[in-house]
């Protein structure tokens, strides 16, 4: 039935309740403007009830997405051109943190929730509603890049479940939380472990605050990770299709995907000049494409570097955490469904059970201690890549089991990462063994360095982690820097005074200047 034929059937034959109650069960904001618009009667029907109507069908649409939802409307983007006091910004990052854990735990009719028993203001379900048009858009742009990439395969390429919809938008959503907690940062030259723990601390039991990622499980960690590389690709091509290669345009469009969402809006041509280019440029830097787009995407690459894996390493030496490392050597993770809440069939079948705090990059850390710079680590690289790429954790099982039947990724059958599962233990646990790790020399980033170091060897290669992946390029040649790094960026206490934190940042602007 069409929206005219229902709307003269429900205008002439239903009362005002009746109407209402069909608003009400609407599953997505789009049909119901449809809907409403259609005819005077509905509109005036849609009027004399409308905040309820409409957070009723936001709900709907968005299911356990609407918590994440109205969260990022209480987190706005707070950019690097904005003034800011950098200890003032962790101490919003630790409450927003608290405020965002709590919604996520509780359920939707939790009388303790803050939002349980009244409606959004008109202004917050319009911004609700906006931003819901901008992700909706990314996510049908991201699945239809991926269905290209499945080919005719039907079953690989078939269109997404709601519970895929749902996995897609939300990872969406929080990657923006993470971009707006990380925004005033990506300015700077420089950061502090404070910022460190703001973000990445798990670990709230020996005093200091947790950080925004203790609301994700690693598997949600790498959803959000699994579309910031397709972002990645997508603002690449767009840049690539554009004849303006404006830094400050493309930039925010990175950041903000309100902005791109309306910029593909609003220059359609590029939009579609980038999406027939997408599957080309959907290769990382280094694997084809050329060299406008290994320069183009290395923009982007290092733009959220709280999803690298140079920062997993810092935070493994720097903030353990002894429920992480319990949790690694004795839980074990079963699919048990698909929902967006639970671990995907993908994260399952990729680690065979396993419970894994590593994701994106740092996946390549639990590959078998047999894998060696020449036994097999290119092809484990080569291999993540891929996986990263085509959104594993982000599909439903019958999806995932179809894709390893297709060529491509016949060869990532269930452990495929694990090469040698005996060989795997915890972090930190380790009394031989090897560990590998990527070395990403910022003058020569499209470039990969594989080093395989013995453990005992650890302490020197945090060492060279701190210099090579924490230090802006221009340091490294300047005296002092290395000495300044250990004694000051890196405080092994957490809970240094903010006059402290502000004497190292002074000193660290004064260096750079």
């Amino acid at each position: 039935m069409n929206i005219q034929t229902a709307s003269n059937v429900l205008g002439g034959t239903l009362s005002v309740e009746l109407v209402i109650e069909i608003f009400l069960n609407i599953t997505s904001i789009r049909d119901l403007g449809h809907l409403f618009t259609a005819s005077r009667f509905l509109y005036r029907c849609f009027l004399s009830r409308k905040r309820q109507i409409i957070f009723a069908v936001l709900q709907n649409e968005l299911g356990p997405v609407l918590t994440d939802a109205r969260f990022l409307e209480r987190f706005p983007y707070k950019g690097p051109e904005q003034a800011y006091q950098p200890s003032e910004h962790r101490d919003w990052i630790h409450d927003m943190t608290a405020r965002y854990m709590g919604m996520l735990s509780r359920g939707a009719d939790d009388p303790r929730r803050e939002d349980a028993h009244t409606l959004p203001t008109a202004d917050e379900l319009d911004a609700l509603c906006f931003t819901l048009s901008a992700m909706n858009f990314l996510s049908d742009v991201y699945f239809a890049a991926q269905r290209r990439c499945f080919g005719g395969a039907v079953a690989a390429a078939a269109p997404p479940s709601r519970t895929e919809r749902l996995r897609v938008l939300r990872a969406f959503y929080r990657r923006q939380i993470v971009c707006n907690a990380w925004a005033p940062k990506m300015g700077d030259s420089i950061w502090t472990h404070q910022d460190s723990v703001a973000i990445s601390n798990t670990n709230g039991d020996n005093g200091v605050r947790l950080g925004l990622f203790a609301a994700f499980e690693p598997w949600e960690l790498q959803q959000i990770e699994h579309v910031h590389v397709f972002v990645i690709h997508l603002c690449t091509a767009l840049v690539l299709a554009s004849e303006r290669h404006d830094g400050e345009v493309f930039g925010a469009l990175f950041v903000c995907p309100m902005q791109l969402a309306l910029y593909m809006w609003t220059h359609p041509t590029v939009q579609e000049a980038a999406m027939a280019d997408l599957p080309w440029s959907w290769q990382p830097p280094g694997r084809g494409g050329g060299g406008d787009v290994e320069s183009v995407a290395m923009q982007y690459r290092d733009g959220l570097c709280c999803l690298g894996l140079g920062w997993q390493f810092y935070l493994r030496e720097r903030l353990p955490d002894p429920v992480r490392d319990w949790r690694e050597a004795e839980e074990r993770i079963e699919f048990t469904g698909d929902d967006v809440d639970l671990p995907p069939f993908g994260w399952v079948h990729l680690l065979n059970g396993r419970y894994v705090s590593w994701f994106g990059e740092g996946l390549q850390c639990v590959a078998g201690a047999g894998v060696t710079e020449g036994n097999g680590l290119e092809e484990v690289k080569s291999n993540l890549v891929l996986w990263r790429e085509s959104g594993f954790a982000l599909w439903d099982r019958s999806r995932v089991e179809a894709m390893v039947q297709l060529g491509r990724w016949r060869h990532l059958q269930a452990g495929w990462i694990l090469s040698d599962a005996n060989a795997i233990v915890p972090w930190g646990q380790q009394d031989s063994g090897l560990v590998v790790l990527v070395d990403r020399d910022a003058e020569e980033a499209a470039e990969s360095r594989v080093s395989v170091w013995n453990r005992r060897d650890l302490n020197r290669v945090v060492q060279t982690f701190r210099r090579q992946r924490f230090t802006p390029p221009e340091w490294r040649t300047r005296p002092g820097v290395s000495s300044q790094l250990d004694s000051g960026s890196h405080q092994d206490s957490t809970s240094d005074s903010d006059s402290e934190e502000d004497s190292e940042e002074s000193g660290y602007e004064s260096e750079a200047s």
